[in-house]
């Protein structure tokens, strides 16, 4: 009896695991909005977005999605952050 109890208890503790890591995963997509990205037809260069400027452009939404409307000097300084944290730059350490 006992060693099916302990069978019981670890698929259990499996389980739980696999659905921790599941609410975890689901968690971080719920606040992920897509990002389109309107860039001018001639343009030819690397497109950089400064996030989180006081002075910048204002936000901009269509439908669930953000709306970046990069310049003709591909640099876009706006209000907005990106939507995916990874993709959020790191500010650099002092050394």
């Amino acid at each position: 009896m006992k060693i099916r109890e302990g069978r019981a208890m670890g698929r259990l503790a499996v389980l739980r695991s696999g659905m921790c890591v599941l609410a975890a995963f689901l968690a971080g997509c719920r606040f992920s909005a897509p990002e389109v990205h309107l860039v001018p037809a001639e343009f030819q260069g690397d497109v950089y977005i400064i996030p989180r400027m006081p002075n910048g452009s204002a936000p901009e939404r269509e439908g669930r999605a953000i709306l970046f409307r990069i310049p003709a000097t591909g640099i876009l300084v706006t209000q907005d952050a990106p939507s995916f944290p990874a993709l959020q730059p790191t500010p650099p350490t002092p050394s």
